[in-house]
């Protein structure tokens, strides 16, 4: 089985042991998306419906 990790806000002083276990374990990294308005998840509990 497959297992897919998407990294998001790891705190610095665990990094290196997070990235260990990971290589250890031989887990897929997901490619994290640049911070871009574009790449904004949603807008809808900004837009909601009255």
């Amino acid at each position: 089985e497959k297992v897919s990790l998407q990294r998001n806000n790891a705190r610095s002083y665990t990094v290196h042991e997070t990235l260990g276990k990971i290589e250890e374990l031989v887990l897929e990294r997901l490619i994290h998306l640049s911070y871009s308005l574009d790449a904004v998840p949603s807008d809808h509990h900004l837009f909601q419906s009255p």
